[in-house]
């Protein structure tokens, strides 16, 4: 669980100064990446979809649906955060995945199995896997997001947590609620520790 908070969380956040949007490329595993990872960037949440590969069932469709809000949710807290605090806010944007590595996917290391192919971008990140479609290589969702059929559920829940969490700090970051970085970056670890503990709410349904 803590893992896949750094993959999707706070990786995303230090996406931000990637390229402006550009039209999703499914020609390539690697080209595939790139169009997410500047989806990501850009809060472009239909092009993120379109680069996912998604089965028809309801719980998958539902786990890209959170998946896309989360990763939206973070970008949401490091703009927040950049734009109160500057390069202060270095920590809160600190996560698995950095904009070098986004920018090292053409030299990723590659491996093919028919329609298959994992890229591994680096050592400290999880390796992409990517699947041959009637519309080019996508990004196998069940994958990326640690769908197994039996854990979705439990997925889709800490996943919602997760984007309440950072949505609601990044809101109170934007009115002046921390004094510095320190109390921002502080109380969304906090918030984080909470949702691991599945004991957090957005704090619109908390009584005051």
């Amino acid at each position: 669980m803590k893992m896949m908070i750094r993959i999707f969380l706070l990786g995303g956040l230090l996406l931000s100064s990637l390229p402006a949007s550009a039209a999703v490329d499914l020609s390539t595993p690697k080209s595939a990446a790139k169009s997410f990872y500047e989806a990501m960037g850009n809060s472009d949440t239909a092009a993120m979809r379109d680069c996912l590969l998604v089965d028809a069932d309801p719980q998958q469709q539902q786990l890209a649906g959170v998946l896309v809000d989360v990763i939206v949710a973070g970008k949401h807290l490091a703009d927040a955060a950049k734009n109160k605090f500057g390069s202060a806010n270095d920590k809160l944007g600190a996560g698995a995945l950095s904009h070098e590595d986004a920018s090292a996917i053409d030299a990723a290391t590659q491996k093919d199995d028919g329609d298959e192919s994992i890229l591994q971008l680096s050592q400290n990140v999880k390796p992409l896997k990517f699947r041959k479609t009637a519309t080019g290589w996508k990004l196998v969702l069940t994958d990326y997001a640690g769908g197994k059929p039996e854990t979705i559920a439990e997925q889709i829940k800490l996943m919602t947590s997760l984007t309440a969490a950072m949505n609601d700090t990044a809101d109170e970051i934007n009115t002046g609620h921390y004094p510095s970085s320190a109390d921002a970056e502080a109380e969304i670890q906090q918030r984080f520790s909470e949702v691991m503990a599945h004991r957090y709410h957005p704090a619109t349904t908390q009584s005051k």
